[in-house]
């Protein structure tokens, strides 16, 4: 067991891909993109959103395409729910007196899904893009949790379930565990891979 752990939101702990594939994939097809939907999957879960829309848009238009989607996501993620061992991993983590984070570049509505669902109260700080960081993999925001909570990066982790959370772990000098629910993600570079979130426990 490590003493620290720096979450990811988005297909971590929380289940959101649905809503965010259907309202993707929705642009995907309007903007006539040569991209089915499992490819377009897993492009942004190997990738990102961001990475899609660069390698496959004029540069003109990818801030509208961009805009557009995050507009069609929030308006229906309105009640995402953790995945079913979310909430017993992370109180056990918490009853064990371990420290856990959230980082994420979701904004600051992931406080009201996580207060919705009585989860705030197990993490110390919740990192949103409000904060302005650099987006992973830039290691900036985990610095920053090592600096101001004075974590040992020996025993601090970073869970996420794509390559740019382990990207931004190793950067960082911190341990690196790749939740791949998908079973796709074999060329990864991440300290520990599990694909159910109890099996973090045993780590």
């Amino acid at each position: 067991m490590f003493d620290n752990y720096i979450w990811d939101f988005d297909g971590t702990l929380f289940d959101t891909y649905g809503v965010m594939s259907i309202s993707l994939f929705e642009l995907v097809e309007e903007y006539e993109l040569p991209l089915t939907f499992d490819q377009m999957y897993r492009w942004i879960k190997n990738k990102s959103v961001r990475d899609l829309a660069d390698q496959f848009l004029p540069i003109e238009v990818q801030s509208i395409f961009l805009d557009t989607y995050h507009q069609l996501e929030a308006e229906r993620q309105v009640k995402p729910k953790p995945f079913p061992q979310a909430k017993e991993v992370i109180t056990q983590i918490a009853n064990q007196g371990k420290r856990q984070f959230i980082l994420t570049h979701r904004d600051q509505r992931t406080l009201d899904f996580l207060k919705e669902l009585d989860l705030l109260q197990y993490f110390e700080e919740v990192i949103t893009s409000d904060h302005q960081f650099e987006r992973k993999p830039s290691p900036e925001a985990i610095l920053y949790l090592v600096d101001k909570y004075q974590l040992s990066p020996e025993q601090t982790v970073m869970i996420g379930d794509r390559p740019l959370d382990i990207a931004s772990g190793h950067r960082a000098r911190v341990q690196t565990i790749l939740y791949d629910i998908d079973f796709f993600l074999d060329e990864t570079d991440a300290d520990f891979v599990v694909h159910d979130l109890e099996s973090i426990l045993e780590l």
